[in-house]
């Protein structure tokens, strides 16, 4: 079952969804729990990273739904190398297709860490102390990190920014900005407490940059809000509460956002949906739901990824084994 609710709002476009039944082509090629996923728009293939199953990657044509790569033959095999992961981010290179496939990691044994592949599923790094959770910023230690993002005006091979959000449940709940260059990782910032004031989080789940690269969008599940910082340093800019009491798992800017208005796609995984988000890209005055496309019960939508040309929204269901291709309303 599948439910699309339009909401009216004067001056907003009426951004509506449907599955696109079609996507993937072969179904049965999901064998494990799809958590998250990752759009190549260069390449025009979705990655879909899944616990357990034979292979824990596939790529998987974005238009057609036909499988084109997966990691089964990598040796060592990424399977024995992660042990719960949990986020998944594509990092562009200087011709603007996947170089590097980065993965956060949650669990307790080999956990609390980013690993750094290369698109093919070679390890190329590891960001962290792996099972051992922590809150130290020297020596850098994670507890639970959830997702990363990275700022968009640094693709292209160099040095560049990212943002990572740091826990999922665990010992932290704080948003970092980082630099990479090569094999070296810097702090430049970190904010975030446990809390429910404007500024703290509480399990930060997903993050995102805005397309100018200055507002880090973050998803603070528990506290059932999204939250906008400032790229630059870090300052909370506004707390956006228009969905409660519905909790944010994953969140992407979409790509319709246009003038003052910000279009954000957000899964709401307790809520078995996927929401369109609208608020003003200079004032959270104007948050508001315009349309939402509710699965059925059994649904989890975990986490998400856009194609930023065609606007479709792909969506990884963490307990019915799917992912859903979600196209816009002509």
């Amino acid at each position: 079952l599948v439910v699309v609710v339009a909401v009216s709002h004067t001056g907003a476009q009426k951004l509506t969804y449907r599955i696109d039944e079609s996507w993937p082509q072969n179904k049965s090629l999901i064998s494990g729990q799809p958590f998250s996923v990752g759009v190549d728009q260069h390449q025009g293939v979705v990655y879909i990273m899944q616990r357990g199953g034979d292979c824990p990657m596939l790529m998987v044509n974005a238009a057609t739904g036909k499988l084109v790569g997966d990691w089964g033959g990598v040796q060592p095999s990424p399977n024995k190398i992660l042990d719960t992961p949990h986020g998944l981010r594509l990092q562009l290179g200087s011709d603007g297709s996947v170089e590097f496939v980065w993965i956060t990691d949650v669990g307790n044994m080999t956990g609390h860490v980013l690993r750094k592949f290369t698109r093919t599923g070679n390890l190329q790094d590891i960001i962290g102390w792996p099972g051992s959770s922590g809150s130290s910023l020297n020596p850098l230690m994670f507890g639970n990190v959830a997702q990363l993002a990275f700022a968009p005006q640094d693709h292209g091979g160099g040095a560049y920014s990212f943002f990572v959000v740091d826990g999922d449940g665990g010992p932290n709940n704080r948003l970092l900005s980082m630099r990479g260059f090569e094999n070296t990782f810097t702090v430049t910032w970190t904010t975030g407490s446990k809390g429910n004031a404007t500024g703290q989080l509480d399990i930060p789940h997903d993050v995102d940059v805005t397309a100018d690269g200055q507002r880090v969008i973050v998803a603070d599940r528990a506290n059932a809000r999204l939250q906008a910082f400032s790229a630059a340093d870090g300052t909370v800019l506004e707390a956006l509460t228009c969905m409660r009491p519905s909790q944010p798992y994953g969140v992407r800017v979409l790509p319709q956002t246009t003038g003052d208005e910000l279009y954000l796609a957000v899964t709401e995984l307790q809520d078995h949906a996927v929401s369109i988000v609208r608020l003003s890209a200079s004032s959270a005055a104007h948050c508001e739901t315009v349309s939402r496309l509710t699965f059925g019960d059994a649904a989890s939508p975990h986490l998400l990824d856009v194609h930023r040309e065609t606007g479709d929204i792909f969506v990884a269901d963490v307990t019915a084994a799917k992912v859903y291709k979600l196209v816009p309303h002509s």
